[in-house]
């Protein structure tokens, strides 16, 4: 029969006294939770081989792997001298699976459970998990695109009650898609950010709505934003794109000496022999000014890239 196992957040690590330096000799003192009856601890996942109590940390401050059957605990931690640096309780590790005496598999529920999501510096596929790329899961005869397998059922009822798209259309329910080989299509994450709702169960914050998000900041798998967008009039800053109206008024031109103009209907007034001239009035009048260039503007923050996966 298969023991469920953990492995204590102590296992493996250096513990550090109150003047931020290793504890040398450390003592870990296991004991059932609420009490002061010690707990054995093993140095392996069949639980075959047992620790001695206190498990002592070595003249570094590491402690030795340690493993426990499934359930709360508390730990007494100790300098060599027999100071206490904390005793914590109601302590529960990272649990896995093992026959007695092999080697454990990590029990996913211990970890992470169906539906939760994760960034990773990954692209690939990955064990146990599936790419947030809008493919989609289902059976082995669905023609899913991301994961055609009997392991992504869970996922598959887990999204379905959330409203997820299934090829050909929503059923009854999940479980009579996932038996009629309809493939259901994962939220799509490529290029994108992922905002937390704004309701999230409370009142509306008004901090995420409709005016960026469709169809609201509410929604669970709402989409909204760009990478770049045009700026309107309205957004730029304010600026004078005319000059002044004066009036009627001249403008000076550059004449070579002797040079003559006419001057009919308002054109050039010319003196003969001045090297300097104007223009006639021609009545009040603006002047345009054309600025910008119309370019859409850039829309993200400093970032990097990275994979998003959800849990099977």
């Amino acid at each position: 029969m298969p023991l469920i196992v953990q492995s204590p957040p102590e296992s493996r690590q250096i513990v550090i006294d109150d003047n931020g330096v290793p504890a040398a000799g450390a003592k870990l003192f296991f004991f059932d939770a609420g009490t002061t009856t010690p707990q054995v601890t093993y140095s392996d996942a069949g639980l075959s081989i047992p620790l001695p109590h206190p498990v002592v940390a070595d003249s570094r401050g590491r402690v030795p792997r340690i493993y426990l059957l499934e359930g709360q605990y508390r730990i007494r931690v100790e300098r060599s001298d027999g100071l206490l640096l904390y005793d914590d309780d109601d302590i529960q590790g990272s649990f896995q699976t093992a026959e007695q005496g092999e080697t454990p598999e990590f029990d996913p529920t211990g970890v992470a459970s169906t539906g939760q999501i994760a960034p990773a510096y990954d692209l690939s596929t990955r064990a146990g998990w599936v790419r947030l790329n809008g493919r989609s899961i289902g059976t082995p005869s669905s023609g899913a695109t991301e994961r055609a397998n009997a392991d992504t059922e869970a996922l598959y009822l887990f999204l379905w009650q959330r409203d997820a798209d299934v090829q050909g259309g929503r059923g009854a329910s999940g479980a009579a898609d996932w038996a009629a080989n309809k493939a259901l299509f994962l939220p799509d994450f490529r290029g994108r950010a992922a905002f937390v709702s704004d309701t999230m169960g409370s009142t509306a914050a008004e901090r995420l709505t409709d005016l960026v998000m469709t169809p609201d900041g509410a929604t669970l798998g709402a989409t909204g934003g760009a990478q770049a967008v045009p700026l309107t009039e309205a957004q730029l800053p304010e600026v004078t794109k005319t000059t002044s109206n004066n009036g009627n008024h001249t403008h000076p031109v550059n004449q070579p000496s002797g040079g003559n103009f006419g001057a009919a209907g308002g054109g050039i007034n010319a003196s003969p022999g001045s090297s300097t001239q104007s223009t006639g009035t021609a009545g009040a009048h603006d002047h345009t000014v054309t600025f910008g260039g119309g370019e859409n503007h850039p829309n993200i923050p400093p970032a990097i890239v990275v994979g998003a996966y959800i849990k099977l």
